[in-house]
């Protein structure tokens, strides 16, 4: 976007763990649909209400409720997630949340610069 902010997503359990516990910075967002399966978000840049609303779009597109309308998206600070002890796959807990809200649609992804 025009401030040069990075969004990464994991697509399945290696890629969220990696992610959010190893390529993340402490000082990076965590976005994730809340209380459902789905793909860890990372925010690297300016946090501002365009780059919430397209990492809260995303989150909830790459997520089991991708055909939902009005889905909750929660974000913090990376530094403030962290990985269920003993529990398979990539489970987590966050604390210091904030609330965003999505309709997931391919179309208001579509104008994204996407890197495979």
């Amino acid at each position: 976007d025009k401030y040069g902010n990075v969004i990464l997503v994991g697509k399945n359990n290696i890629q969220n763990n990696y992610l959010t516990h190893t390529l993340a910075s402490k000082d990076d967002y965590f976005f994730h649909v809340k209380n459902i399966p789905g793909s860890h978000v990372i925010l690297r840049g300016e946090l501002n209400d365009q780059s919430i609303q397209t990492a809260a779009d995303i989150a909830a597109y790459y997520s089991k409720v991708s055909d939902s309308n009005h889905v909750c998206v929660d974000y913090t600070l990376v530094k403030w997630v962290k990985k269920i002890k003993g529990e398979k796959g990539s489970f987590v807990t966050y604390t210091h949340e904030k609330m965003a809200f999505s309709d997931p649609s391919i179309d208001k992804l579509k104008h994204l610069k996407v890197i495979n």
